[in-house]
Parts: structure tokens; C-alpha cells; sequence
């Protein structure tokens, strides 16, 4: 048996309308249907208003290469392997990691100097890697995407 104990500041997030959610049923049904490249080119979009205006990069190829190899061994054997992934470090010294549509994948500093060991880090990447993989599809589409990727996919 484990016991792990997680302490933090509390965030005040803002719930979403029932009407808004029925409303939004439509493109949920929408998103399910989008085409892998389709999927891929909406992935560099949200990426780009990311890296623009949200996070800010860790810019160290030494740490970029570490992270982008573990990733893409653990994209060898995903069920996904036909799109590219991108795997970025971002300057944050938060536990965290979280990934976006069409295979970026975006691992926070704090949570690097926090993993004792690789194996700890790479299970942390498979696991928001097979997030993404499993929610891409079906994850909903509101009129702001960053904000909703931002609540449902931390660490």
C-alpha cells in the first residue's frame, strides 16, 4: 500500500455551465472525427499560443535532448506512433506535466528536479503521453481550448 500526500496552494477554477456543456456535445462530436494530421495541425496551433503566451520554454539542449529521448523511446511503443511528438521542458518549478493534441507532450523543471531517477520521469511522460492518446479524440472543444486543456490535464 502506498500513501502519498500532495500540498499546495488551493486554485479557484470556474465550472462550466450545464447549457455551455450541452452546447458544446456538438463539437466534442466534431473533435471525434478530425483526421490524424488534422489532429497533429491543431496540436502546433495550441502549441504556438502556448509557447507564445502561456509557458515560457527551458532553453538547454543538454535537458531538451534528455527528455525528447526518453519521450521518443516511449513513442517506439505506443499505439500511436504514426503522428510526431514533440516533447518540451518548460521553466517551471511546479510538479507538472501535461500534453496537448497531435503529440506535444510538456514537462515542467520542477517536476525534473523532483523525479529521483529517469524511470520516475519517463513514467510521468507515458502517463500524460497516454492521457493525450486517450482524450484527443474526445476531449472538448471551447471557446477557450487553453484554458480547459490547462484544468484537465496537470499532473
Amino acid at each position: 500500500m502506498a500513501v502519498g500526500l500532495f500540498v499546495g496552494s488551493p486554485q479557484i477554477i470556474q465550472a462550466i455551465p450545464w447549457l455551455d456543456i450541452l452546447r458544446q456535445g456538438v463539437q466534442v462530436i466534431q473533435l471525434s472525427t478530425i483526421s490524424d494530421s488534422q489532429e497533429v495541425e491543431l496540436g502546433k496551433q495550441i502549441n504556438q499560443q502556448l509557447v507564445t503566451k502561456e509557458v515560457k520554454l527551458y532553453r538547454n539542449p543538454q535537458i531538451e535532448r534528455y527528455v525528447n529521448q526518453i519521450g521518443q523511446r516511449l513513442v517506439k511503443s505506443s499505439d500511436r506512433s504514426d503522428i510526431p511528438y514533440t516533447f518540451q521542458v518548460v521553466n517551471n518549478n511546479s510538479v507538472n506535466a501535461f500534453a496537448t493534441m497531435g503529440g506535444f507532450v510538456y514537462v515542467h523543471t520542477g517536476l525534473m528536479r523532483f523525479a529521483q531517477n529517469e524511470t520516475q520521469l519517463a513514467s510521468v511522460i507515458a502517463h500524460e503521453r497516454g492521457r493525450k492518446i486517450a482524450k484527443s479524440r474526445t476531449i472538448f472543444a471551447t471557446r477557450e481550448p487553453l484554458v480547459f486543456l490547462r484544468r484537465t490535464c496537470t499532473f
